[in-house]
């Protein structure tokens, strides 16, 4: 039981952070957290030490958890990180059901609508990767995926308050699609992959220009909703 609540902790806890409630390297204060989330702080450590272990929070000796810090050389990882798993994540999908790419279509032409909430951009963009690679049968293969779009998420938002759209999503989506329609896994993997691996200079290059004030990761409130892999 109490690895099933540490795991959901650690799920809410994510989401919190992927929604740039707490800026890079800062602190993260246990027993406000707790009572954000209605937990004690045992379960609640449990998680974290869980979120350290994958690197994505850091434990200091007698000063507690913090978010990991942003450079230049963490934005390169973090884009390079997204593009390796979810490519690698497709490359071992099977062939794609008609619901399958129904939902892919569905999140990709609600995007095509240019929503203004970049909330609403970052909801349907990760549904569409989760969506991309929900038929991959690796559990941990799919948990680095969720962890690496994690990382992204606060930078992606950043992008998006600056006007940088970063990757060009309909005719990349519309590639993609194609590719997953024709049942060919690989070239579609393929384009994945070199879609995002283009993305990860532009991101660099805009950290960049925008740093210091990159963490564009303004606090926001904390939502308890954890990022769910799709089917």
């Amino acid at each position: 039981m109490r690895r099933n609540l540490s795991t959901e902790l650690a799920d809410s806890i994510l989401d919190i952070l992927a929604d740039g409630h707490f800026e890079p390297g800062s602190r993260i204060d246990i027993a406000t957290l707790g009572r954000q989330l209605e937990v004690s702080d045992t379960p609640l450590r449990e998680a974290l030490a869980n979120l350290a272990g994958q690197g994505l929070v850091e434990r200091r000796a007698r000063l507690g958890y913090f978010t990991a810090p942003l450079d230049e050389r963490t934005v390169r990882s973090a884009y390079e990180l997204r593009a390796t798993h979810l490519s690698a994540a497709l490359s071992l999908s099977p062939a794609p059901s008609r619901i399958r790419l129904r939902a892919l279509r569905a999140h990709g032409s609600a995007l095509n609508r240019h929503p203004a909430d970049p909330q609403e951009v970052l909801d349907l963009t990760d549904a569409w990767f989760l969506d991309l690679v929900g038929g991959c049968e690796n559990a941990v293969l799919l948990a680095m995926v969720r962890s690496s779009l994690v990382r992204v998420r606060p930078l992606e938002r950043g992008r998006l308050a600056a006007g940088d759209a970063g990757l060009d999503l309909p005719s990349f989506r519309r590639m993609v699609e194609s590719r997953m329609a024709e049942g060919d896994l690989r070239a579609a993997a393929d384009a994945l992959r070199d879609c995002l691996r283009a993305d990860v200079t532009r991101a660099v290059e805009w950290y960049v220009r925008t740093r210091p004030t990159a963490s564009g990761m303004r606090r926001r409130k904390v939502r308890g909703r954890p990022l769910a892999i799709g089917p």
